[in-house]
């Protein structure tokens, strides 16, 4: 199953884990620990961003740059329950590309 990670800087995320239930979500409540998941997993399917006030400037820009085709959704930091449901049925509708197991060409 691919994971959804989860970054929110707002203590108060039980709302939006609780309307990301029917996925694997992989939380992480600090920026090092945000970096540390995107590099470990395997299979990430998006990234959930609720950022608050405490996102550096310039992190989204650094995070297109480093992943430009991983699904980014961000998140207010008092969501609706419209817009909860909204952004657990987009990623239902996402589906991961499989990868080259090898490149195109042979590299020397």
């Amino acid at each position: 199953m691919d994971a959804v990670l989860l970054y929110s800087a707002v203590p108060q995320a039980r709302n939006l884990l609780a309307a990301l239930s029917a996925h694997q979500v992989r939380p992480a409540g600090s920026l090092p620990e945000l970096t540390r998941l995107l590099v470990g997993e395997a299979d990430v399917l998006c990234l959930v961003l609720q950022p608050g006030k405490h996102a550096p400037e310039g992190f989204l820009d650094s995070l297109k740059a480093s992943y430009p085709v991983l699904p980014v959704f961000l998140v207010p930091e008092e969501p609706t329950a419209g817009e909860l449901a909204e952004l657990s049925a987009r990623i239902s509708s996402l589906q991961r590309s499989e990868r080259r197991e090898k490149p195109r060409f042979d590299w020397p």
